[in-house]
């Protein structure tokens, strides 16, 4: 009907996809040690699709934070949840309207997906972090002093394409600096059934970059799974 009385441009159906995890640091030779936290890194916001986040995470603590740069709009969805000068923004989106016993119907990170890849980009320096007392070190992010929002838009049935496009079209509004998007089909989409392709045009006309993920596994990096030039795909051929 929306088609036929002219009002809107296209109707897409609401895809489910899936997330991915990536080694993005080492991939680009990252060095592992070096002065990190200019002051100018508080004023980058990273903006997030993902599973939510743990605010109480060691990585998201605030400390020594400014309060949010003034361009910030966004907001923080929840009454389970609170942001901080580090979290300066969080929301959770469901279009299909169902959720599963294990789900959090708040920008709370239920999978663990979300907090572990807005830390890999902006987490805050954790000493004597490990894997059960194995490789104890310090565990930081990219840009540890940079500002977190987070958009919530996976649950345990996956991630909806309906979701993701409003998220891509509240990041803008809300001011956010460049977008990290960890999430992605199984198998190829016609180009302009693809969600992420369609909100990165979006955000790359307001010069807003999104930074995404190519895949999980092997086959998935010669076959990108976002076929997008208004894209910077990370491709990982190994998950650790």
């Amino acid at each position: 009907m929306c088609r036929r009385n002219g009002r809107c441009n296209s109707v897409l159906p609401n895809h489910i996809l899936k997330l991915h995890t990536i080694r993005s640091w080492d991939f680009m030779g990252f060095p592992s040690k070096g002065k990190l936290g200019s002051p100018q890194e508080g004023d980058i916001i990273i903006g997030l699709l993902d599973t939510g986040i743990w605010p109480e995470s060691d990585s998201s603590n605030d400390e020594g934070l400014s309060s949010p740069p003034s361009k910030w709009k966004g907001k923080c969805q929840g009454t389970n949840f609170t942001c901080n000068n580090k979290i300066i923004g969080a929301r959770y989106y469901n279009s299909h309207g169902k959720y599963d016993i294990t789900d959090i119907k708040s920008p709370r990170d239920s999978e663990g997906h979300g907090t572990h890849t807005s830390s890999t980009a902006a987490g805050r320096e954790v000493a004597g972090a490990s894997y059960f007392g194995l490789a104890e070190g310090t565990a930081r992010g990219g840009v540890p002093g940079a500002r977190i929002a987070m958009y919530k838009v996976c649950w345990s049935s996956g991630c909806y394409s309906a979701d993701i496009l409003a998220t891509f079209d509240d990041e803008i509004a809300d001011g956010v600096d460049i977008i990290s998007v960890f999430l992605g089909f199984s198998g190829f989409r016609p180009y302009f059934e693809e969600p992420v392709a369609t909100g990165s045009l979006h955000a790359m006309r307001k010069g807003i970059l999104t930074s995404c993920s190519a895949g999980n596994s092997i086959r998935a990096c010669p076959i990108k799974r976002h076929q997008s030039c208004t894209l910077d795909i990370k491709c990982c051929c190994q998950h650790h």
